[in-house]
C-alpha cells in the first residue's frame, strides 16, 4: 500500500513493482490520503504499464505527527467505482484458472 511512501525513487519503484508483478501482484494503490495528483496519475500509469489493476484505499494513517482524517482521501476525492469492478474480474479471473 501506499507505493511512494516506499521508496521517491521513481526507477526503483518502477524496478519493484515489475519484480512484484512477476510474482503475482495483482493491483497497485493509486488513491490514498498522501497522494498528489502527479503522484496518482504516475501510480496509474505503472499499474497498467505491468497489467496491474489501481487501487485506492482511505485508511491511510499519516506518517509521524501528521494527522490525518480516517476514509476521507484528500477532501472530497472519490475513488472510482471502477476499482471495485476491476478487482471483482480479477477475483474471477484467478478463480478460474484453479
Amino acid at each position: 500500500a501506499h507505493p511512494p511512501f516506499i521508496t521517491s525513487d521513481r526507477r526503483l519503484l518502477t524496478q519493484m513493482v515489475e519484480i512484484f508483478a512477476g510474482m503475482g501482484l495483482d493491483g497497485l494503490e493509486a488513491w490514498n490520503c498522501g497522494a498528489d495528483n502527479l503522484t496518482v496519475d504516475q501510480t496509474i500509469t505503472l499499474a497498467r504499464r505491468q497489467g496491474l489493476i489501481v487501487t485506492g484505499g482511505t485508511d491511510f494513517h499519516g506518517t509521524d505527527g501528521e494527522k490525518m482524517i480516517f476514509g476521507g482521501v484528500r477532501g472530497n476525492l472519490r475513488i472510482p467505482y471502477r476499482c471495485v469492478e476491476e478487482i471483482r474480474e480479477r477475483c474471477q479471473q484467478r478463480q478460474g484458472e484453479r
